[in-house]
């Protein structure tokens, strides 16, 4: 039969095993038993004049029901640390300065890559946002002072460009300040350790050469910006807004400026159309685990679903664990702050596990080490006008030389010919769901004129056409009816097959430029086989 054996080892280099030579009130066969030391070699048989009596536990599964384990997101985002002190859960910006002002206009743009925040009724909690503008304090205060004086006020002068005229406020420690300031002496009219919504409540002294920070940007006071929003606005791939109650003053060449820091944190929500859990198990003979999943749903960068509504058990869909499941439409993880303020605290990923088996003595296992969820997110977007984008003034054409609104791009690299040409044929291999389209242009350097393709603009393929720009010679961008269709899309620019259309002017180089927009990120077009083909007369 089987033998088995119990390996005991220590971590340390001082530890004691009682062994016996005499049973004592055991009635087992003890010759039955070996004992190896680390001295024995492999081939020993082992020493069977010690024995060591142990006990053995088994555990008896109720396998007649069904053993049930959920598990649910963790917070998105990292530990930090907010002005008030309270611990949240953000991402730290990777933009430095991500915070940009425009004078006159109480709306913030947070340039935040990924934010997966695409419809206005999310919340978004921003922290870190600074001035840059620091000295200490001359002298320590008690909790009742009314007045406290700078070591320098460099910065913090009324009519400076930071502080701008009128109260100001100033930050030392996680207490807020507001006063008048008359040189070094800031005049206290309130002071406390508050969420930064008001500036009267429970304070507490600090000490001489304790750091001091200027709490606004160009009149605007920072606990406008570094707060939970309960909503946001002109929403792009990268970027949103958020309202302030008082506007900042920006004055000198440019009436925008871009500040806040390289610590500056902001919630977000994980988007996602493609998801893989990693979950390791174990499923001996006669066990198994079978998972189903509850996701919560989302609004795609240039779409108008619904967010925040999260699947009810009933409507849970089974799952493989371990495998990559692509959804029908867009899925998110949401921030702590939507968790909280749109789904009644509740979370927003669920991973159902029943466990079964066909022993009493047998159960599957989990591994519960470092479960995870991967999500990917497709990029895609649907800009179309200067309306899509805040301000509007950013706004780059797709025709435009260099940039485009647009975030879905393939660019091909200037092909340089041996010979002019006067056209150009276009070949692709398309699957094109119905919420999506490919826009086609292409850009040619004539042989005479300007040296650098990069400096011309490009030209839609079938511009003007009544069905569109940018579509294919057959004015008709078929609709993928499944997931594997492709169809070749066949665009022309000079004379067509039909002898229609001009010659191009000789051109030596050109370059195809192709747009991807959707309004349903789960949902992108897909390109394969481009072929580009310079024609002569």
């Amino acid at each position: 039969g089987e033998r088995y054996a119990i390996r005991i080892m220590s971590k340390g280099d001082s530890y004691k095993v009682k062994l016996g030579r005499d049973s004592i009130g055991e009635k087992k066969n003890a010759a039955l038993d070996a004992v190896f030391f680390a001295s024995n070699k492999i081939e020993d048989i082992g020493t069977h004049d010690y024995h060591m009596r142990f006990n053995l536990n088994t555990a008896i599964f109720e396998n007649a029901t069904d053993g049930k384990v959920t598990m649910r997101n963790a917070f998105a985002g990292e530990l930090m640390t907010r002005e008030s002190g309270a611990s949240a859960y953000a991402k730290r910006l990777i933009i430095s300065n991500p915070i940009e002002l425009t004078n006159s206009i109480t709306k913030v743009k947070v340039n935040h890559i990924n934010h997966g925040m695409y419809s206005t009724s999310n919340n978004v909690q921003i922290s870190g946002v600074k001035s840059g503008v620091t000295t200490t304090l001359n002298g320590s205060i008690t909790k009742d002072s009314t007045k406290l004086v700078l070591t320098s006020f460099a910065g913090f002068s009324s009519g400076s460009t930071h502080a701008g005229s009128g109260t100001i406020h100033v930050k030392i420690d996680n207490e807020l300040f507001a006063g008048t300031l008359s040189g070094s002496t800031l005049t206290v009219s309130g002071r406390g350790y508050t969420d930064y919504g008001t500036t009267s409540a429970v304070s507490t002294p600090h000490s001489d050469g304790a750091t001091v920070e200027l709490y606004m940007l160009y009149g605007t006071y920072l606990n406008e910006i570094n707060k939970t929003h309960t909503a946001i606005a002109d929403i792009e791939m990268d970027s949103y807004t958020v309202s302030i109650t008082t506007a900042p003053t920006v004055t000198g060449s440019s009436t925008t400026l871009q500040a806040g820091g390289t610590d500056v944190f902001a919630s977000e929500n994980v988007r996602y159309e493609l998801f893989k859990t990693y979950v390791p198990t174990l499923e001996l003979t006669g066990t198994a685990i079978s998972a189903k999943v509850r996701q919560t749903t989302g609004t795609s960068p240039g779409g108008s679903e619904t967010s925040f509504t999260t699947t009810t058990k009933a409507k849970a869909f089974p799952i493989a664990l371990n495998q990559e499941y692509t959804l029908e439409n867009t899925a998110i993880i949401a921030s702590p702050p939507n968790e909280t303020n749109e789904m009644n605290s509740l979370r927003s990923f669920f991973l159902d596990l029943t466990l079964t088996s066909d022993d009493p003595f047998m159960s599957p296992v989990i591994d519960m080490t470092a479960p995870a969820v991967i999500c990917i997110a497709n990029r895609l977007d649907n800009v179309d006008s200067s309306s899509d984008v805040y301000p509007t003034t950013d706004y780059k054409a797709s025709t435009e030389p260099v940039g485009d609104s647009n975030t879905a791009i393939y660019l091909t690299k200037p092909s340089q010919l041996e010979n002019t040409a006067t056209g150009i044929k276009l070949f692709l291999d398309v699957h094109k769901p119905a919420t999506s389209e490919i826009k086609a242009m292409y850009r040619v350097l004539p042989s005479e004129g300007e040296d650098d393709i990069r400096n011309i603009p490009f030209t839609f393929f079938n511009a003007g056409a009544a069905a569109g720009d940018g579509l294919p010679d057959s004015e008709v961008a078929t609709t993928a009816q499944d997931i594997s269709d492709f169809v070749e899309y066949k665009y022309t620019a000079g004379i067509n097959d039909f002898g229609a259309g001009a010659e191009l002017t000789d051109f030596q180089q050109f370059q195809i430029k192709l747009v991807m927009q959707g309004t349903n990120a789960a949902a992108p077009p897909r390109i394969m086989n481009l072929r580009g083909i310079a024609l002569a007369t």
